[in-house]
């Protein structure tokens, strides 16, 4: 442990004014064992006494795998569970329902709201076989730094999908009042190890007006030979977030009856580490998983950092889609990213995201500048054209 300390401490040597606490990693990943993500119980993040830097040091230094996964436990779980999977049915019925759902769309927010029905994709491509639905958790409507109004809207037939809007708003709101409690160790963490840190990410949660979440139906390719389909489910990315709350994806077939495997072990989320290991990750479906974001990266001076990641399309045949549930953990418009006194820029720009034809964070992003600045131009730089050089 206190060799790790030590080359821990080498690695963050270019700023030494700036990261203050110890390095050391918890003993549970195995050297020569894949690595496996961090758990934690709820009850760890309820109690203001349970001291959790070693498992945040583990999960989103530039070690480890930059998602943290929270396992709910009585009734906290049955509730979670209950929710999310009637949320995955009824998302089904809405995705493959052949009647007009014309009136659930908004173009004029570009399909970031409401339903969008495969018009969403990152640059290695558009993700066609995606449809999603976004909601406000927060409210109902919402007045962004444009003027634009961003409105929640619903299936006005009862037969389609009931409940949807009752299990996407509990679900949602269950993902960010978790959120709010990690955000807080989060803030504790950088503080004792972060000079000049100021407390923002769990008030930054906690005040926004706008927490947008995203309901996902991955549908299953019919002809895995057709030249036209994406190379994935979901394009490699990463998220604009403090952090991105991600329930576990679950296959839904024609009788409601929900499975948490497709017997594909090659199909489901991916992350990158920053050594460019690819692994795979797998949440069990009592657990919350909470990946960090770019903004964590940017307030945190870089000690924190958001990894990009993708979802693979199964090699195996198959006929069920994949189901599953984001929830983006972002602050007000106007928020302004900056980060602490004295950081050493140089952890906080990482270049890996051209390894994925991702624009890296300095074109996107400079010190000082509004969430909502910020996010315009992470929209732009990472949504799919088929002529890139077009893009507005």
């Amino acid at each position: 442990m206190k060799a790790l300390s030590k080359l821990l401490l080498k690695n963050h040597q270019n700023s030494p004014q700036i990261f203050k606490g110890s390095f050391a990693f918890s003993s549970s990943v195995v050297p020569g064992h894949k690595q496996q993500p961090v758990i934690i119980d709820l009850n760890d993040l309820k109690r203001q006494d349970t001291n959790i830097f070693e498992q945040i040091e583990e999960a989103y230094s530039d070690k480890g795998l930059g998602v943290l996964l929270v396992r709910n436990s009585g009734e906290s779980k049955q509730r979670y569970m209950q929710n999310y999977l009637n949320l995955a049915k009824q998302m089904r019925q809405i995705s493959e329902y052949k009647g007009d759902l014309s009136y659930l769309e908004q173009p004029h927010l570009e399909y970031g709201h409401g339903l969008n029905l495969g018009k969403d994709g990152y640059l290695e491509g558009g993700d066609t076989l995606q449809i999603s639905f976004y909601a406000n958790i927060i409210q109902e409507s919402y007045t962004d730094h444009k003027g634009l109004i961003w409105k929640n809207v619903w299936p006005k037939d009862k037969e389609i999908a009931p409940e949807f809007e009752k299990y996407y708003m509990s679900t949602g709101r269950q993902f960010i009042d978790t959120a709010i409690m990690l955000g807080k160790k989060l803030d504790d963490y950088l503080k004792y190890n972060v000079k000049n840190y100021k407390m923002q990410i769990e008030q930054g949660i906690a005040k926004s007006p706008r927490i947008s979440a995203r309901s996902i139906y991955y549908a299953a390719p019919k002809n895995k030979h057709n030249s036209d389909l994406p190379k994935n489910w979901c394009s490699w990315h990463k998220d604009y977030s403090y952090i991105t709350g991600l329930a576990p994806g679950v296959y839904v077939d024609s009788q409601d009856n929900v499975k948490h495997s497709n017997g594909d072990p090659e199909a489901g989320l991916y992350i990158q580490k920053r050594d460019y290991e690819i692994l795979k990750l797998n949440i069990p479906e009592d657990c919350m998983c909470f990946q960090l974001g770019e903004l964590s990266q940017i307030v945190s001076g870089g000690l924190l950092q958001a990894l990009p990641h993708a979802v693979k399309m199964p090699v195996q045949n198959f006929d069920m889609p994949r189901i599953s549930l984001a929830v983006f953990m972002e602050p007000e418009y106007n928020e302004p990213l900056s980060v602490p006194v004295g950081t050493n820029m140089d952890r906080v720009l990482t270049k890996q995201d051209k390894e994925h034809k991702l624009s890296p964070l300095e074109e996107r992003w400079k010190d000082g500048m509004s969430f909502g600045d910020y996010y315009e131009n992470c929209r732009i730089s990472f949504s799919y054209a088929p002529d890139v050089n077009k893009k507005q």
